[in-house]
């Protein structure tokens, strides 16, 4: 936003209030934190600059998906990049984890992985990002359906090189502090990605050469 004054499509699983109300649901004093803390972040998108279209939807539900793509298709003229962040931590001993809790955790990163990638076919953009984890390479304690899901994501994007149209990316990031999974957690000074830095190696990578994986 601050930099390429960007039109963004931003997807979520949870609705929001009509746009012309975000000012008053922030204002009220009964709204939640978490979703002040949002709408406060999305008006400061839109005062640094990016045209915002906001929708819900998940991204694992594949029809979802293509009318995603053609809304943003039908508000900005193209999808010139997409940046698939959506991804839900795992927790606990894989043999006591119930099957369906392991699902959920995969969703995202695989059937979503998926959807994304069906929904973008005729389309063109510059760039498809899928946010991994160095858990895939490095590994987790109680982490398996996430370390799984993330290596998913990097052995379609290393398909992706051969079969799509468009360069895609998987990236395999530690934590970034103060967004994303880690918004609500303390960590020691140094430790993590800042969110200074995240967006300057986000943007020296794609103004390299394509490599379907990256650490």
């Amino acid at each position: 936003a601050r930099e390429w004054q960007a039109r963004l499509v931003l997807v979520g699983r949870s609705g929001l209030p009509a746009r012309h109300l975000w000012g008053e649901v922030i204002a009220d004093p009964s709204t939640s934190a978490e979703l002040r803390e949002r709408l406060q972040k999305l008006t400061q998108l839109s005062q640094a600059g990016a045209e915002l279209l906001v929708l819900q939807a998940d991204v694992a539900d594949a029809a979802r998906m293509r009318e995603v793509v053609q809304q943003a298709v039908g508000k900005f003229g193209a999808v010139d990049g997409v940046i698939h962040a959506a991804g839900l931590p795992g927790g606990g001993v894989m043999a006591q984890r119930e099957r369906a809790a392991v699902e959920a955790v995969c969703a995202p990163k695989v059937q979503g992985t998926r959807a994304l990638l069906a929904a973008l076919e005729g389309q063109s953009p510059d760039f498809v990002v899928f946010c991994s984890s160095t858990a895939a390479a490095l590994g987790a304690f109680g982490d398996a359906d996430y370390c799984a899901a993330n290596c998913f994501r990097d052995a379609t994007a290393r398909l992706a090189l051969r079969e799509q149209p468009f360069p895609v990316w998987s990236l395999s990031w530690d934590t970034w502090r103060e967004v994303g999974m880690a918004a609500h957690r303390g960590h020691p000074e140094g430790v993590g990605i800042s969110t200074d830095m995240g967006p300057l190696a986000l943007e020296r990578v794609l103004a390299g050469a394509v490599a379907p994986q990256l650490f």
